[in-house]
């Protein structure tokens, strides 16, 4: 009667229930632990990157208002050398614009002239050729 209660304790103690128990709640707590650590690194991850992203936001902040005031100067200066070009291209047009009306009267006026000098150089030929002096009285 009393070898029976001591039988079916004494399985449970050789079957390693006992020690199954103690052993699962060592896994348990590892388990425990390990979840707090990993919500610990993840939380300590995120925040890093909360802070890396709002120091690099304040950091681009910083540097665009410093080169703001030279963007602009920049931005200034190129606009006159944009407008300087207009203005060198408009001048060109009206200069290439009068060298073609230049051309278009001179060229006869020069032909006309090339053929006069052509004809006094004939006539200089002809003189030297045959002299002739003549005086007048009168």
């Amino acid at each position: 009667m009393g070898g029976g209660n001591s039988h079916t304790q004494k399985p449970l103690m050789e079957g390693g229930v006992g020690a199954g128990v103690s052993v699962s709640r060592g896994v348990g707590r590892l388990m425990l632990a390990s979840q707090v650590m990993i919500v610990l690194t993840l939380a300590i991850l995120i925040f890093t990157l909360l802070l890396m992203s709002w120091r690099l936001n304040y950091n681009v902040n910083w540097y665009y208002a410093a080169a703001a005031p030279y963007m602009n100067e920049f931005s200034n200066h190129s606009m006159g050398i944009m407008r300087h070009a207009d203005a060198s291209t408009a001048s060109l047009e009206e200069v290439m614009t009068q060298t073609q009306i230049l051309a278009g009267t001179s060229i006869p006026e020069l032909m006309e002239s090339v053929n006069k000098t052509a004809a006094m150089v004939a006539r200089l030929q002809e003189v030297a050729q045959n002299p002739v002096i003549k005086l007048s009285m009168g």
